[in-house]
């Protein structure tokens, strides 16, 4: 009989001298001539075969001191048992001291710790071996305690990763635990009920335990949704479906007690974590606002930059500054904390530029930084463009190039912690020259992100400013939290205080072009009150169709049009529509990522590679082929490729760089503005994927000349909301194409922008009265 075991029913990869007991089904196949049997559940056992029976045998041949096979192979070969001392010969000793197997396993079972250094004369191998036996045996009593508890096969793998042979244990005292562990641990609760009730732990219904688990886990649901705080009104619905009406105050007050949860200002609750993580952001954002009040930089020498930079930039562009940009330069470049929103193509990156000409002036080291890649990359692209980015001496030769001040934020995080190991790096931060950070779209900034940038520069930097610049109605962060949103929200209502500029003026689709009107219309239902609407905004909000024109008179001009079609015909028709178009100039753009999905990015990418390879036999390499649309997925500085970068593949090489040596196979991938020869190594390490498909959040910070957009009708109008529609517009330079249920285009459209949805404990403006620096 051959055996195939499914390791996916498996928590670890079997160890030597470790039995597996599997029970199986008979798949009536044949394989050389013997039935092939089909593992359909595994676990870890201590004891073998039949220790008992093969004890007994041993017993009546008068081997009495002779292991079951089992045994020997676990003393023998488990790493427990290596390096204390306690070999083959040394343990035969010990059983033959002891008197029989059968009484040196009696003694090891029930924890006898005199016999066993008796037995090895020894009392570090007596201690030793009793260690390493206790630590299998638990380590065994903790998976099978997990295999029995209920646990989803995922959770329960992360469960022994991150609580060792101690599992059984800490979950028998406290089966509620994970909860607290994050929203991986999809179904905690529900087992934690069920081992609560059992004989072995009977945690009874008003135990602080169980209520302060159902605490977390009303918490931690919450946070999967991106929010950091509840309503009060919320947290008692939520409580109310996990234990009694009758306990929920109890529930509330013994978590307030212990402090497992606060209460915010406005009087939401939240968990203390969190509270903690916000409350660090709204202290170092406070603390920047002050320092900037007692001192800033000399304003007439700062203006006079600007106007210099505003002659440059007319000989460069054509056209000269306008005063929002001024504004925001000069916000920037006096505030320890300045914060700056603007619509696409409102010369955001143009101000940025000039805040880098005027740094530059003024010997200040600046650096500029996005969430994404490919944002990262386009600003960088703006600086080159208007000529702000230095040349470096890295040699006594006179050889240089160009300084790096462009990153993501990890990529800068992970810069400055090199600086503070090796301050004489090449590309060090400079932490002590009072550094400008500009952050561009800063709408994809969540609150995990701000309190790892802001709490490493608190602490190595003796003083730096940040500047946060974005679109307020671009999709909020795919992370829990949200911060520069509010900080917009309050800059607005209190720009003497909190450093505020918006910009208004469009430069990059010009006036008139339809899809800026409509976008500008997407953005004003979503943002204003409706007695600031204007009739127009109106009408659109009631009918998006107005400003919208019927795909079928489509000949390629610029605008935003509509077709309406079932969903078994959306994904055939955007790849017709596509293929009109061109596939290097559009890019079809769908709510969903999820595999399970009909209208997913993996189900775009299956038909259109179906139906492209169709017509020609190509030679695939990894998966892709030539003519295959790419995206790069993780940013991989040493081929300058970042996030998002989108490429064709152009061509498969085979190269053998010298006879003899290994044939290197390569794809050719022909990107925006290079031609890139990709490994399978760098394939790996980019994350290429292919992207005839993408979601709307991973098109942030890219441009193309058109836009297909998906709006099946099973699409949760929750989900696809306005910012979702402003966001997938503002990628599009010539045409904005909607295909699919235009009921769920309107339904979005007059929905509230994501951040408007996550209810979170971050409160700049009360952080700012405590600190007496704004007026109730």
């Amino acid at each position: 009989m051959s055996v195939h075991i499914k390791k996916a029913f498996a928590y670890k990869a079997p160890s030597e001298a470790e039995v597996w007991l599997f029970s199986c089904t008979n798949q009536k196949e044949l394989i050389n001539y013997r039935p092939q049997h089909h593992a359909t559940s595994g676990k870890l056992l201590l004891v073998s075969f039949d220790v008992e029976g093969e004890l007994a045998l041993f017993e009546r041949a008068l081997k009495q001191y002779e292991l079951p096979t089992l045994t020997k192979k676990l003393f023998l070969g488990h790493p427990e048992f290596r390096g204390i001392g306690c070999g083959k010969s040394r343990i035969m000793m010990a059983i033959k001291r002891v008197g029989s197997a059968r009484q040196f396993l009696n003694e090891l079972k029930s924890g006898n710790l005199a016999a066993l250094v008796d037995a090895f004369n020894s009392i570090e191998r007596g201690v030793a071996f009793l260690t390493a036996y206790q630590n299998v045996h638990a380590e065994f009593e903790s998976i099978e305690f997990i295999d029995q508890a209920g646990y989803d096969k995922r959770t329960a793998h992360r469960l022994f990763r991150l609580l060792g042979r101690s599992t059984k244990s800490l979950l028998t005292s406290n089966p509620y635990a994970p909860i607290r562990m994050g929203t991986r641990f999809n179904n905690a609760w529900g087992v934690a009920e069920r081992l609560r009730k059992t004989s072995e732990i009977n945690i009874p219904d008003d135990s602080p335990v169980r209520l302060i688990g159902a605490i977390d886990c009303v918490v931690y649901r919450a946070l999967k949704q991106n929010h950091t705080a509840i309503t009060e009104e919320k947290f008692r619905v939520a409580l109310s479906s996990l234990i009694d009406e009758s306990l929920i105050d109890i529930a509330i007050d013994t978590s307030l007690s212990l402090t497992a949860i606060c209460r915010t200002s406005r009087g939401d609750y939240q968990g203390v974590g969190l509270a903690n993580l916000e409350s660090i952001v709204e202290r170092s954002m406070a603390s920047k606002i002050a320092i900037s009040r007692e001192g800033k930089l000399p304003s007439r020498r700062i203006f006079s930059l600007i106007n210099e930079f505003d002659e440059h930039s007319s000989r460069m562009n054509g056209f000269n500054l306008t005063e929002e940009q001024k504004k925001l330069a000069f916000n920037t470049l006096t505030n320890d904390l300045s914060i700056a929103q603007g619509e696409g193509g409102t010369g955001k990156s143009t101000a940025m530029a000039c805040v880098k000409y005027v740094c530059n002036r003024l010997d200040r080291p600046a650096y500029f930084v996005a969430v994404a890649g490919i944002a990262k990359k386009r600003v960088n692209d703006e600086l080159e463009r208007m000529c702000v980015i230095r040349k470096q001496n890295t040699n006594l030769f006179g050889e240089s190039e160009y300084e790096v001040c462009s990153y993501t934020v990890r990529g800068l995080i992970q810069q400055i912690e090199l600086t503070l190991n090796n301050p004489d790096i090449k590309g060090a931060i400079q932490l002590n020259d009072n550094p400008l950070i500009v952050f561009d779209e800063s709408s994809m900034l969540d609150l995990s992100l701000v309190v790892e940038f802001l709490s490493l520069l608190d602490k190595h930097a003796s003083r730096y400013s940040i500047s946060m610049v974005g679109d307020i109605a671009q999709i909020a962060p795919v992370g829990f939290g949200v911060v520069w949103q509010h900080a917009v929200r309050l800059g607005a209502l209190n720009a003497d205080t909190v450093p505020y500029s918006e910009l208004k003026r469009v430069h990059r689709q010009g006036a008139g072009n339809p899809i800026r009107e409509v976008a500008t219309l997407v953005r004003t239902v979503g943002h204003l009150m409706k007695s600031e609407w204007c009739n127009r905004t109106h009408e659109f909000s009631n009918n998006p169709l107005t400003e919208l024109t019927d795909l079928s008179s489509f000949t390629g001009q610029a605008g935003v049009y509509y077709s309406q079609i079932s969903d078994s015909q959306i994904i055939q028709n955007a790849y017709s529509l596509s293929k009109q178009l061109g596939l290097d100039k559009s890019q079809v753009i769908t709510p969903y990522s999820n595999a399970d999905n009909l209208l997913s990015t993996v189900s775009i990418n299956s038909h259109f590679i179906a139906n492209e390879r169709y017509s020609v036999n190509s030679d695939t390499l990894w998966g892709f082929a030539k003519g295959d649309r790419i995206i790069v997925t993780q940013n991989f500085a040493s081929l300058d490729l970042y996030n998002g970068d989108m490429a064709t593949v152009a061509d498969i090489v085979y190269e053998q760089e010298d006879a003899g040596e290994n044939i290197q196979k390569k794809l050719v991938c022909q990107f925006a503005e290079k031609t890139v020869y990709i490994d399978e190594g760098a394939c790996f390490d980019t994350g290429l994927v292919h992207c005839y498909g993408i979601t709307i959040h991973k098109t942030q910070g890219s441009e193309f000349a058109y836009t297909i957009v998906l709006l099946p009708s099973s699409t949760s109008t929750s989900f696809v909301e306005n910012s979702m529609i402003y966001t997938a517009l503002t990628r599009s330079k010539i045409a904005t194409i909607f295909i699919g249920d235009m009921d769920i285009l309107t339904r979005a459209i007059n929905s509230k922008p994501a951040y408007m949805r996550i209810c979170t404990g971050f409160d700049l403006k009360a952080e700012l009265h405590n600190q007496f620096l704004l007026s109730a």
